[in-house]
């Protein structure tokens, strides 16, 4: 696709860190930059990571610029109050200098409270352009307002991206068949379940039972730093297995990072991109999701194949379940391959379409006609035990947020309440003021009419007294 301009284009996005590298986020970016020159159009890239967005000349960078696009992907949600904040700021100042507004890759939600609901709303309602990547933020995005003809849902930016070998592979995998495994710092559990040891153990099991390594892939790390993040937690995991059959992979580069999703026979993660990549390339995959937020996210990339089902909550994998769902899933894995190759070119048309919709957005052409949103059929699904065990769970954590919900209208209404309250005090006070100065005045007035009447009583005498002389 041709277009004269616009060619200088500013990003945002959750990028450049090196004390918490972020293998999907400089993936999501790295996905739309090489999406764009597919399509044949020279741009000059100015990124910026959230740590560079300040103040004092944030309208100056933007009106250096052509347009101004948000990258992907989750950070429109409540959870991050510091990023809506800062790009409602980079929006603001492109309306003052009349740059067009692309969103791209997002996750909106899944909850929004204010004042985080307002400013997305203002975010969205700006943009030429909003993509975003599950249903669930699809029917969000059109309930803040977004017109369907401005709204597009599409699989990941980084759906596209190539693999690439890391150095030493060989050495890392064993050489043969393998499972990639990913898994984000939980923080301390709850209910003192010891997490890391529970699903190391499986892991070994999980090893034994395929004949291939469990090569545990860190998406989140400190490059060049001591074991941090997500390295800290593949470490762990290797010493609680003491197993051969456990292998920790160093902190992948974003094409690396595909590659082991590529090569792998299946892919378990608690994180998104690992389940992007694996569905790109075909590899069959399981969610382990730890609340609404990632169970949004990590359902929604799988639905965009139809293989939503093979998901279940981090915590009933520790319980238990993770070796029966990954064995299934292995034992299923080549009907799950078929699927995948079945839906590989709706896939891919879908992401260039996509980024053919940012580009006609950004050259005031429009979106184009914006097809409404279509997931695939449903794919190969799961039959076993631990299916109906963790919707079980999910049921009981469906009731717990809905009782969080509805707490948290009563705190808002509470707050409200409070605030009317307040409100009603504050316009009683002003009130009871009024009346003091009136009852004031009314007294002061009483008393001028008094001394008036004295003064014209003293003059009448003085007037007679003048008429006896």
């Amino acid at each position: 696709m041709a277009i004269s301009s616009p060619r200088r284009w500013l990003v945002v996005g959750d990028v450049g860190r090196t004390d918490a590298y972020h293998v999907g986020d400089e993936s999501m970016l790295l996905g739309l930059v090489e999406g764009i020159r597919a399509e044949g159009v020279a741009v000059e890239w100015t990124v910026i990571g959230d740590a560079s967005v300040a103040g004092p000349d944030l309208d100056v960078d933007v009106g250096r610029h052509d347009a101004l696009i948000i990258a992907g992907g989750g950070n429109l949600s409540p959870v991050w109050p510091d990023h809506v904040r800062r790009r409602a700021a980079l929006v603001r100042a492109a309306r003052l200098a009349g740059r067009p507004v692309v969103v791209t890759g997002q996750t909106i939600g899944p909850v929004l409270t204010a004042p985080s609901r307002d400013l997305v709303g203002e975010i969205l309602s700006s943009a030429a352009l909003v993509g975003v990547r599950e249903e669930d933020s699809y029917r969000l995005a059109l309930a803040l307002g977004v017109p369907p003809g401005r709204l597009s849902l599409q699989v990941d930016d980084a759906s596209g991206l190539e693999a690439v070998a890391p150095s030493a592979a060989d050495a890392i995998t064993g050489g043969g068949g393998f499972i990639a495994f990913t898994l984000n710092p939980l923080g301390t559990d709850a209910d003192g379940l010891d997490t890391v040891p529970r699903l190391a153990a499986q892991l070994v099991d999980l090893a034994g039972r395929t004949g291939v390594a469990v090569v545990i892939v860190p998406h989140v790390g400190h490059r060049g730093g001591a074991p941090a993040h997500d390295v800290a937690v593949a470490h762990a995991l290797v010493a609680a297995g003491r197993s051969p059959a456990l292998r920790a992979a160093p902190l992948p580069s974003p094409p690396e990072a595909v590659w082991y999703c590529k090569q792998a026979d299946l892919v378990v993660s608690s994180r998104y991109h690992p389940l992007v990549f694996a569905t790109a390339a075909g590899t069959p995959a399981l969610l382990l999701h730890q609340d609404l937020y990632t169970r949004t996210k990590g359902e929604g990339a799988l639905a965009h194949v139809g293989l939503q089902r093979w998901s279940l909550p981090v915590g009933e994998a520790a319980l238990g379940l993770l070796l029966p769902a990954a064995v299934e899933l292995w034992e299923a894995r080549a009907s799950v391959r078929a699927h995948l190759e079945a839906v590989q070119p709706a896939m891919r048309e879908s992401i260039r379409r996509h980024h053919r919709a940012v580009l006609a957005a950004l050259s005031g052409a429009g979106t184009g006609a914006i097809a409404p949103p279509v997931l695939q059929p449903l794919g190969p699904s799961p039959q076993g035990e631990w299916f109906a065990g963790a919707h079980d769970a999910l049921r009981a954590l469906g009731r717990q947020a809905e009782l969080a919900s509805a707490l948290q209208q009563i705190g808002q209404q509470a707050g409200r309440a409070g605030t009317a309250e307040a409100y009603a005090r504050t316009l009683t006070a002003e009130v009871e003021r009024k009346n003091g100065q009136l009852v004031t005045a009314h007294a002061a007035l009483e008393e001028a009419f008094r001394r008036a009447e004295a003064a014209e009583a003293r003059a009448a005498r003085l007037a007679g007294s003048g008429a006896d002389e």
